[in-house]
């Protein structure tokens, strides 16, 4: 079983990231990849989430994934079939993380207590004392794992090396774009 994990920060909310990287028929913007999504979520689930299946063509090799799970907090899908590798899933998990003096502490910690040590970690301000806003205070951690079994054709460490290349590729165009956004609405805001 070859295994893969990707960390990457990525400046914008978690339900931006979600939606972005759950509008399948856009994620060749990301990945070396052409994608198109064949079928829709079931009922009731995020848009693009939890029973989409999508259509991925890279160069002669082509299959199809479906969307196992999907919340704000985790993405889960699955290659059907077994065919370029065999029981592959990826899951991206996303947490808010909160910036303070340059301390990291998790959403999870409700009281915002400093990572470092047990004292409370203060509000960020700018370099005029005014408070950032919050997407300046945070930031999404972005941990994307995947598991598959290798091919008889080609060693596990050329796979691994070929396969993690692309996903940290992918990952950090995803944050690039982010990046863009960012600046994009800035410099409107500052036109306004």
């Amino acid at each position: 079983m070859i295994t893969i994990t990707v960390v990457q920060p990525i400046f914008a909310p978690v339900n931006e990231i979600v939606e972005v990287l759950l509008n399948h028929a856009q994620l060749g913007r990301f990945f070396n990849a052409k994608i198109s999504q064949l079928k829709p979520e079931n009922v009731g689930e995020l848009k693009g989430g939890r029973g989409a299946i999508r259509f991925i063509n890279i160069g002669k090799i082509s299959f199809k994934e479906q969307i196992v799970n999907a919340t704000y907090e985790h993405i889960c899908y699955q290659i059907i079939g077994n065919k370029p590798v065999a029981n592959h899933q990826g899951d991206i998990y996303l947490t808010t993380q909160y910036i303070a003096d340059d301390l990291m502490a998790t959403s999870d910690n409700s009281n915002r207590r400093s990572s470092h040590d047990n004292s409370l970690v203060r509000e960020p301000t700018n370099y005029n004392g005014e408070e950032k806003s919050t997407l300046e205070q945070s930031y999404t951690h972005v941990k994307y794992k995947i598991q598959f079994n290798g091919v008889a054709w080609l060693p596990n460490f050329i796979l691994k090396f070929l396969v993690k290349r692309d996903i940290c590729i992918a990952v950090q165009r995803l944050a690039d774009y982010f990046k863009k956004q960012q600046l994009h609405s800035k410099t409107s805001a500052e036109v306004d």
